[in-house]
């Protein structure tokens, strides 16, 4: 019997025709079909390849918010960057404080992105394709990344991070 959702022919664990609430994720209940047929989410999840889709679909738009998000903090952090910049240029009269004004502000923002992308990798990653090849894959770019920020943070504050309690 097609289902009244979805139009699926949905089966129960013994792969028998289910009954059309039972069987669809727009109205599964745990429980039994009419005909006292024990339905498992397994059973359900098999029968129904659009609720597996509709969840990597889901993530990965989740994803793709995150990483929208990492390149906005990157936009507003340049511009940010740049108008600190300028204010601490006509406040002192020389490019010395604007550039360290540019540089911290901007690698603040920078850092900040980066552990935003991180995030929505993991997301695509687990949640979207999780092969073994883009376990790799994200491993490497988490390593990258890790790289990045932490050659970052030691630009902006001038030491290393085990000296930092010496240089204060």
């Amino acid at each position: 019997m097609p289902c009244m959702h979805c139009a699926a022919a949905h089966q129960d664990n013994r792969g028998e025709p289910a009954a059309p609430y039972l069987g669809c994720s727009f109205g599964w209940l745990p429980g039994e079909d009419r005909e006292g047929h024990l339905m498992t989410f397994t059973a359900l999840a098999s029968s129904h390849p659009a609720g597996a889709s509709s969840f990597t679909t889901a993530m990965d738009h989740v994803a793709q918010g995150f990483e929208a998000l990492g390149a906005l903090i990157l936009i507003v952090g340049v511009a940010y960057s740049l108008v600190l910049a300028v204010l601490a240029w006509r406040r002192s009269g020389s490019a010395r404080p604007a550039y360290t004004a540019l540089r911290q502000a901007f690698g603040g923002s920078l850092l900040l992105s980066l552990e935003i992308l991180v995030a929505a990798d993991l997301i695509r990653t687990v949640a979207v394709a999780p092969t073994v090849d883009n376990v790799l894959v994200l491993g490497l770019i988490v390593l990258i990344r890790t790289f990045l920020s932490f050659s970052l943070e030691i630009e902006i504050d001038g030491v290393l991070p085990w000296r930092r309690a010496l240089a204060s």
